[in-house]
């Protein structure tokens, strides 16, 4: 049978070269009397299948020349095709990133490098990992190939490098079958111990989500790809602090409940692996406020404010805060539906939002109320400014800012004796004198609330 070269897969092939390229054609005999030509360069076939298949290996790309020839001879070279078949040469590729760069020793872990890539073959190519537990380097084929990824799974680590307990890192890059470099780039993937998970605080929070959470353990490693599921959902809110401790911030529950509702915490540091855990978050109702008293007060602050809702959040594990605003005032959780606070100072007079915090600010009730603060009331004057000591006498009070935020009333104090007052206007308000069983000179105080 005539020597013929009817075609050649891929078309397109890395200036790097090692590519295996497959021709097809007529005439072929084995292999130590197979030659391809690429341009100028021979090179002896890697195999023949048959006398229409064979293989051959790709040299690099010369002079920085962007297409080459193909030829075939079964003669030693001694007399070659003239199919007139090339080559596209190609830049190599560019590994843009790959995910995850850590894994655990117990399992594989599936790599994808993205980047610019080339079409290719499953067959043909493979990642390479470096320095892998005392052997130069380690083989892993690959799994998946997509437009712009391709990926791997990491190989098994030996189990005298699991027992050391410690990280084991290593170069992991891309190479063709015959071990030539795919791609310049490199990238550090590291293997890992069991992590050890230990507590987690706060261990319940609101359905609403919104929870800071503070997980701690041993052997955290710094991490890109750390995800927190509870119960079915995942938080998208991870942060790593440090090698003990990470955060997450919980995602709403998946759906309503009268009571609370317990779910498992999942941890992953490479967003596949799951870390073995024991650990438990309870969500609760959403906590609301549906009542304050009282509702206003002085802008120098002092006023006890007593919080009436459903769901308030208590425990030694629980940091509770009333928040004015954006102003945090400590607060003190009663029950579930009370709690007390006091309102700091304001700079001015307004309507501020009054919202409960059950953990630093990040959980707070579903629904804010609302508290005025209002400008001190001033006494400028009293008429008259005395009475019998049996009391009864109407006292006329003079001043400014007797806000009727009160609802028309206030309350004076003579002393140590409270009455109710009423007030006029913002300038104007009356008390009767209480009876005193001695002629002395008392103060007069008041409150509008």
């Amino acid at each position: 049978t005539a020597l013929t070269l009817m075609e050649v897969s891929p078309q397109l092939v890395p200036r790097i070269g090692g590519t295996t390229i497959t021709v097809k054609g007529t005439g072929f005999e084995p292999a130590p009397y197979f030659f391809c030509r690429f341009g100028k360069t021979i090179v002896n076939a890697t195999y023949v299948y048959s006398s229409t298949i064979a293989l051959c290996v790709l040299p690099s790309a010369i002079n920085g020349e962007n297409k080459v020839s193909v030829e075939v001879s079964t003669n030693h070279g001694n007399y070659f095709t003239e199919s007139g078949i090339m080559l596209k040469y190609t830049d190599p590729i560019t590994i843009q990133s790959v995910s995850p760069l850590l894994g655990p020793f117990r399992v594989n872990t599936a790599l994808t490098f993205r980047g610019y890539l080339l079409p290719i073959r499953k067959d043909d190519y493979f990642c390479r990992f470096h320095n892998f537990c005392g052997q130069d380097s380690v083989k892993s084929t690959l799994n998946t190939i997509g437009k712009d990824s391709i990926s791997c799974f990491t190989p098994q680590v030996p189990s005298v490098c699991q027992n050391s307990n410690l990280p084991m890192r290593t170069e992991v890059d891309l190479i063709t079958s015959f071990g030539v470099a795919f791609s310049t780039d490199k990238f550090l993937f590291t293997f890992y111990p069991d992590l050890r998970l230990d507590s987690l605080h706060p261990s319940r929070g609101s359905e609403l989500g919104g929870t800071l959470v503070t997980i701690r353990g041993e052997f955290f490693l710094r991490s890109n790809s750390i995800t927190c599921k509870f119960g079915e959902n995942e938080s998208t809110n991870v942060s790593w602090v440090s090698l003990d401790t990470i955060t997450c911030v919980t995602p709403p529950a998946n759906h309503a409940f009268i009571s609370s509702y317990e779910v498992s915490v999942i941890v992953s540091f490479n967003g596949q692996s799951q870390e073995l855990s024991y650990l438990r978050f309870t969500y609760f109702p959403a906590s609301h406020i549906s009542h304050i008293s009282p509702s206003f007060g002085p802008t120098k602050g002092g006023t006890i404010l007593h919080i009436i809702g459903g769901g308030f959040i208590s425990g030694a594990e629980v940091t509770s805060f009333c928040l004015f605003n954006d102003f945090f005032a400590e607060a003190r959780i009663i029950n579930e539906t009370l709690a007390k606070c006091v309102s700091p100072g304001s700079t001015e007079a307004g309507k501020v939002g009054i919202r409960l915090s059950f953990n630093v600010g990040y959980d707070t009730t579903s629904m804010e109320s609302y508290f005025t603060y209002v400008l001190d009331p001033i006494i400028l004057e009293l008429s008259p400014n005395s009475v019998p000591t049996l009391g009864e006498g109407l006292i006329s009070v003079r001043g400014n800012n007797f806000s009727k935020l009160g609802m028309g009333s206030a309350l004076c104090l003579i002393s140590d004796k409270i009455v109710q007052a009423v007030i006029v206007n913002n300038t104007y308000l009356t008390f009767r004198a209480p009876s005193f069983t001695s002629e002395v000179q008392h103060p007069v105080l008041i409150s509008l609330n």
